[in-house]
Protein backbone atom coordinates (compact mmCIF):
# COMPACT_ATOMS: atom_id res chain seq x y z
CA UNK A 1 0.00 0.00 0.00
CA UNK A 2 1.15 3.28 -0.72
CA UNK A 3 1.10 5.88 1.80
CA UNK A 4 0.57 9.58 0.33
CA UNK A 5 2.40 12.51 1.95
CA UNK A 6 0.11 14.58 4.35
CA UNK A 7 1.41 17.88 3.16
CA UNK A 8 3.38 19.16 -0.09
CA UNK A 9 6.02 22.00 -0.57
CA UNK A 10 3.44 23.74 -2.45
CA UNK A 11 0.44 23.93 -0.30
CA UNK A 12 3.20 24.62 3.02
CA UNK A 13 3.74 27.34 0.96
CA UNK A 14 0.46 28.52 0.15
CA UNK A 15 -0.63 28.21 4.02
CA UNK A 16 2.49 30.01 4.86
CA UNK A 17 1.39 33.00 1.80
CA UNK A 18 -1.89 32.74 3.95
CA UNK A 19 -0.50 33.64 7.70
CA UNK A 20 1.46 35.81 6.26
CA UNK A 21 -1.29 37.72 3.96
CA UNK A 22 -3.84 37.11 7.28
CA UNK A 23 -1.16 38.57 9.52
CA UNK A 24 -0.21 41.73 7.43
CA UNK A 25 -4.10 42.73 7.32
CA UNK A 26 -4.10 41.97 11.21
CA UNK A 27 -1.38 44.70 12.02
CA UNK A 28 -3.00 47.39 9.12
CA UNK A 29 -6.70 47.05 10.83
CA UNK A 30 -4.62 47.40 14.30
CA UNK A 31 -2.63 50.44 12.91
CA UNK A 32 -5.71 51.93 11.00
CA UNK A 33 -7.33 51.36 14.27
CA UNK A 34 -5.31 53.79 16.26
CA UNK A 35 -4.97 56.21 13.09
CA UNK A 36 -8.67 56.73 13.15
CA UNK A 37 -8.79 57.17 16.75
CA UNK A 38 -6.32 60.31 16.87
CA UNK A 39 -7.98 61.64 14.20
CA UNK A 40 -11.41 61.57 16.29
CA UNK A 41 -9.27 63.01 18.83
CA UNK A 42 -8.07 65.74 17.05
CA UNK A 43 -11.22 66.35 15.47
CA UNK A 44 -12.85 66.57 18.70
CA UNK A 45 -10.29 68.93 20.22
CA UNK A 46 -10.70 71.51 17.12
CA UNK A 47 -14.55 71.20 17.33
CA UNK A 48 -14.32 71.78 20.84
CA UNK A 49 -12.71 74.91 20.64
CA UNK A 50 -13.98 76.97 17.39
CA UNK A 51 -15.51 78.93 19.64
CA UNK A 52 -12.29 80.57 21.23
CA UNK A 53 -10.85 81.13 17.73
CA UNK A 54 -7.58 78.93 18.80
CA UNK A 55 -4.51 79.02 16.68
CA UNK A 56 -3.16 75.54 15.44
CA UNK A 57 -0.20 75.68 18.15
CA UNK A 58 -3.30 75.95 20.61
CA UNK A 59 -4.71 72.84 19.12
CA UNK A 60 -1.74 71.02 18.65
CA UNK A 61 -0.81 71.10 21.90
CA UNK A 62 -4.04 70.43 23.61
CA UNK A 63 -4.09 67.44 21.51
CA UNK A 64 -0.59 66.02 22.02
CA UNK A 65 -1.50 66.79 25.67
CA UNK A 66 -3.78 64.47 25.82
CA UNK A 67 -2.03 62.04 22.87
CA UNK A 68 -1.61 59.10 25.32
CA UNK A 69 -4.73 59.31 26.39
CA UNK A 70 -6.47 58.57 23.22
CA UNK A 71 -3.82 56.23 22.13
CA UNK A 72 -4.53 54.30 25.39
CA UNK A 73 -7.85 53.44 25.20
CA UNK A 74 -8.02 53.20 21.76
CA UNK A 75 -5.65 50.35 22.19
CA UNK A 76 -7.72 48.58 25.09
CA UNK A 77 -11.06 48.81 22.81
CA UNK A 78 -9.39 47.55 20.22
CA UNK A 79 -8.33 44.39 22.58
CA UNK A 80 -11.59 44.30 23.97
CA UNK A 81 -13.30 44.55 20.69
CA UNK A 82 -11.35 41.20 19.31
CA UNK A 83 -11.54 39.24 22.56
CA UNK A 84 -15.30 40.01 22.23
CA UNK A 85 -15.36 37.78 18.54
CA UNK A 86 -13.79 35.37 19.79
CA UNK A 87 -14.79 35.31 23.11
CA UNK A 88 -16.39 31.49 22.48
CA UNK A 89 -12.68 30.16 22.57
CA UNK A 90 -11.81 28.76 25.79
CA UNK A 91 -8.45 28.77 25.23
CA UNK A 92 -8.47 32.49 26.39
CA UNK A 93 -10.53 31.91 29.98
CA UNK A 94 -7.50 30.31 32.08
CA UNK A 95 -5.23 34.24 31.12
CA UNK A 96 -8.54 36.45 32.28
CA UNK A 97 -9.61 33.77 35.42
CA UNK A 98 -10.23 35.56 38.71
CA UNK A 99 -7.33 33.21 39.78
CA UNK A 100 -4.83 34.37 37.39
CA UNK A 101 -5.45 37.73 38.04
CA UNK A 102 -5.33 37.27 41.85
CA UNK A 103 -2.35 34.62 41.66
CA UNK A 104 -0.37 36.46 38.75
CA UNK A 105 -1.23 39.85 37.53
CA UNK A 106 -2.07 41.84 40.23
CA UNK A 107 1.38 40.78 42.45
CA UNK A 108 2.89 41.25 39.23
CA UNK A 109 1.55 44.67 38.67
CA UNK A 110 2.10 45.38 42.48
CA UNK A 111 5.62 44.51 42.39
CA UNK A 112 6.60 46.37 39.13
CA UNK A 113 5.08 49.55 40.65
CA UNK A 114 6.84 49.34 43.79
CA UNK A 115 9.99 48.86 42.04
CA UNK A 116 9.53 51.52 39.65
CA UNK A 117 8.43 54.08 42.50
CA UNK A 118 11.50 52.40 44.38
CA UNK A 119 13.96 53.21 41.81
CA UNK A 120 12.60 56.80 40.82
CA UNK A 121 13.59 57.62 45.27
CA UNK A 122 16.90 56.55 44.73
CA UNK A 123 17.87 57.76 41.49
CA UNK A 124 16.20 61.27 43.35
CA UNK A 125 18.46 60.87 46.44
CA UNK A 126 21.50 59.73 44.17
CA UNK A 127 21.73 62.50 41.11
CA UNK A 128 21.18 66.30 41.29
CA UNK A 129 17.19 66.40 40.70
CA UNK A 130 14.71 68.58 42.06
CA UNK A 131 11.21 67.63 43.64
CA UNK A 132 8.21 69.99 43.04
CA UNK A 133 5.75 69.09 44.71
CA UNK A 134 2.24 67.92 43.96
CA UNK A 135 1.29 68.26 40.72
CA UNK A 136 -2.05 70.17 41.11
CA UNK A 137 -3.19 72.84 43.39
CA UNK A 138 -5.87 71.57 46.13
CA UNK A 139 -8.65 74.19 44.38
CA UNK A 140 -8.47 72.00 41.08
CA UNK A 141 -7.43 68.79 43.31
CA UNK A 142 -10.54 66.58 42.12
CA UNK A 143 -10.72 67.23 38.73
CA UNK A 144 -6.65 66.58 38.24
CA UNK A 145 -6.71 63.42 40.53
CA UNK A 146 -9.51 62.08 38.40
CA UNK A 147 -7.60 63.09 35.10
CA UNK A 148 -4.27 61.23 36.73
CA UNK A 149 -6.66 58.24 37.45
CA UNK A 150 -7.92 58.37 33.68
CA UNK A 151 -4.75 58.76 32.33
CA UNK A 152 -3.24 55.85 34.38
CA UNK A 153 -6.23 53.25 33.20
CA UNK A 154 -5.21 54.06 29.73
CA UNK A 155 -1.33 53.19 30.25
CA UNK A 156 -2.86 49.98 31.98
CA UNK A 157 -4.67 49.52 28.66
CA UNK A 158 -2.09 50.89 26.30
CA UNK A 159 0.00 47.76 27.67
CA UNK A 160 -2.73 44.96 27.89
CA UNK A 161 -3.84 45.83 23.78
CA UNK A 162 -0.08 46.61 22.57
CA UNK A 163 0.46 43.52 24.30
CA UNK A 164 -2.04 41.09 22.88
CA UNK A 165 -1.61 42.76 19.70
CA UNK A 166 2.56 42.00 19.29
CA UNK A 167 3.68 39.31 22.25
CA UNK A 168 0.34 37.45 21.59
CA UNK A 169 -1.59 37.41 18.06
CA UNK A 170 1.49 38.57 16.03
CA UNK A 171 4.12 36.82 17.81
CA UNK A 172 2.45 33.51 17.60
CA UNK A 173 1.36 33.97 13.98
CA UNK A 174 5.13 35.38 12.70
CA UNK A 175 7.07 32.19 14.90
CA UNK A 176 4.69 29.39 12.75
CA UNK A 177 5.37 31.51 9.33
CA UNK A 178 9.09 31.07 10.25
CA UNK A 179 8.62 28.08 11.74
CA UNK A 180 8.35 26.01 8.38
CA UNK A 181 11.64 27.25 6.85
CA UNK A 182 14.13 27.70 9.98
CA UNK A 183 15.21 25.81 13.02
CA UNK A 184 14.07 26.11 16.41
CA UNK A 185 16.95 29.06 17.86
CA UNK A 186 16.82 30.87 14.56
CA UNK A 187 13.13 30.67 14.48
CA UNK A 188 12.69 32.22 18.08
CA UNK A 189 15.43 35.17 17.56
CA UNK A 190 13.98 36.04 14.20
CA UNK A 191 10.20 36.09 15.45
CA UNK A 192 11.34 38.22 18.32
CA UNK A 193 13.68 40.50 16.54
CA UNK A 194 10.76 41.01 13.82
CA UNK A 195 7.71 41.89 16.21
CA UNK A 196 10.34 44.29 18.27
CA UNK A 197 11.02 45.84 15.18
CA UNK A 198 7.44 46.50 14.52
CA UNK A 199 6.55 47.32 17.82
CA UNK A 200 9.36 50.11 18.32
CA UNK A 201 8.24 51.19 14.52
CA UNK A 202 4.74 51.82 15.85
CA UNK A 203 5.61 53.35 19.02
CA UNK A 204 8.23 56.13 17.27
CA UNK A 205 5.19 57.00 15.37
CA UNK A 206 4.49 60.75 16.24
CA UNK A 207 7.06 60.61 18.74
CA UNK A 208 10.22 62.48 19.20
CA UNK A 209 12.08 59.67 20.87
CA UNK A 210 16.12 60.17 21.08
CA UNK A 211 19.05 57.32 20.58
CA UNK A 212 19.06 56.18 23.86
CA UNK A 213 15.43 56.15 24.33
CA UNK A 214 15.32 54.27 21.02
CA UNK A 215 18.03 51.68 22.31
CA UNK A 216 15.96 51.39 25.61
CA UNK A 217 12.38 50.82 24.17
CA UNK A 218 14.17 48.04 21.69
CA UNK A 219 15.46 46.45 24.67
CA UNK A 220 12.23 46.17 26.55
CA UNK A 221 11.25 44.79 23.30
CA UNK A 222 12.99 41.81 23.15
CA UNK A 223 12.69 41.56 27.10
CA UNK A 224 9.51 40.91 26.20
CA UNK A 225 9.81 39.11 23.28
CA UNK A 226 11.44 36.27 25.07
CA UNK A 227 9.37 36.34 27.55
CA UNK A 228 6.44 35.97 25.45
CA UNK A 229 8.04 32.94 23.01
CA UNK A 230 9.33 30.73 26.23
CA UNK A 231 5.90 30.83 27.62
CA UNK A 232 5.06 33.73 29.23
CA UNK A 233 1.85 35.39 29.46
CA UNK A 234 1.34 38.89 27.30
CA UNK A 235 -0.74 39.85 30.35
CA UNK A 236 2.31 39.44 32.41
CA UNK A 237 4.14 41.66 29.77
CA UNK A 238 1.31 44.15 30.29
CA UNK A 239 1.44 43.98 34.14
CA UNK A 240 5.26 45.02 33.60
CA UNK A 241 4.96 47.56 31.04
CA UNK A 242 1.98 49.17 32.33
CA UNK A 243 3.19 49.50 35.79
CA UNK A 244 6.61 51.14 34.98
CA UNK A 245 4.93 53.40 32.49
CA UNK A 246 2.19 54.53 34.72
CA UNK A 247 4.71 55.21 37.81
CA UNK A 248 6.76 57.11 35.87
CA UNK A 249 4.56 59.34 34.03
CA UNK A 250 1.43 59.55 36.19
CA UNK A 251 2.81 59.32 39.31
CA UNK A 252 5.98 61.28 39.22
CA UNK A 253 5.57 63.56 35.69
CA UNK A 254 8.50 61.66 34.24
CA UNK A 255 8.67 61.60 30.42
CA UNK A 256 7.88 58.67 28.68
CA UNK A 257 8.01 57.68 25.04
CA UNK A 258 8.35 61.48 24.37
CA UNK A 259 4.88 62.27 26.35
CA UNK A 260 4.75 64.87 29.09
CA UNK A 261 2.37 65.72 31.80
CA UNK A 262 2.13 66.79 34.91
CA UNK A 263 0.82 63.85 37.64
CA UNK A 264 0.54 63.72 41.18
CA UNK A 265 4.09 64.56 41.43
CA UNK A 266 7.08 66.43 40.36
CA UNK A 267 10.27 65.41 39.51
CA UNK A 268 12.67 67.45 37.30
CA UNK A 269 15.91 66.18 36.60
CA UNK A 270 18.82 68.23 35.62
CA UNK A 271 19.90 66.85 32.11
CA UNK A 272 23.57 68.63 32.02
CA UNK A 273 25.01 67.13 34.91
CA UNK A 274 27.22 64.40 35.14
CA UNK A 275 25.26 61.69 36.69
CA UNK A 276 22.38 61.94 34.35
CA UNK A 277 22.92 58.71 33.14
CA UNK A 278 21.46 56.83 35.78
CA UNK A 279 18.13 58.70 36.13
CA UNK A 280 18.05 59.61 32.26
CA UNK A 281 17.76 63.39 32.52
CA UNK A 282 15.12 65.45 30.57
CA UNK A 283 14.60 62.56 28.17
CA UNK A 284 13.05 60.14 31.32
CA UNK A 285 13.26 57.02 32.14
CA UNK A 286 14.08 55.45 28.78
CA UNK A 287 17.18 57.36 28.46
CA UNK A 288 18.91 56.17 31.14
CA UNK A 289 22.31 53.84 30.96
CA UNK A 290 21.86 52.17 34.44
CA UNK A 291 18.25 50.73 33.13
CA UNK A 292 20.30 49.85 29.57
CA UNK A 293 22.71 47.56 31.35
CA UNK A 294 20.00 46.26 33.55
CA UNK A 295 17.83 45.18 30.44
CA UNK A 296 21.03 44.11 28.67
CA UNK A 297 21.79 41.36 31.72
CA UNK A 298 18.18 40.51 32.72
CA UNK A 299 17.93 39.54 28.86
CA UNK A 300 20.78 37.70 28.69
CA UNK A 301 20.54 35.95 32.29
CA UNK A 302 17.24 34.71 31.59
CA UNK A 303 17.66 33.65 27.80
CA UNK A 304 21.34 33.39 26.22
CA UNK A 305 21.90 30.15 26.09
CA UNK A 306 18.74 28.19 27.42
CA UNK A 307 17.13 26.42 24.27
CA UNK A 308 13.59 27.06 23.41
CA UNK A 309 10.66 25.83 25.03
CA UNK A 310 7.30 25.40 22.21
CA UNK A 311 4.06 26.41 23.15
Amino acid sequence: MVTLPTSSPSLRSNETLKSAGVLTLFLLGYWMWIFMAHLLGISLVTYGMMDSAPKFTEIADLYFNNYWTVQGWAALLFFLFNFGLTVGRQAHWPELSARNWRGTLLPTLIKTILGSVLWVLLTLWLTPSQFLGPGFSFEEGLWSALNCVIRALAWLGWAAGEEWVFRKVALERLKKILAASLGPRATEWATVLGITFLWVMTRSWHQQLGLNQTLTLSLVGLALGFYSIRGGSYLNGAAILGGATLSFQVLFSLPVLGHEFTGFWIIKYRSSDLLHFVSGGAGGPLSSAILQVGLVSWIAGNFFGRTPRHR
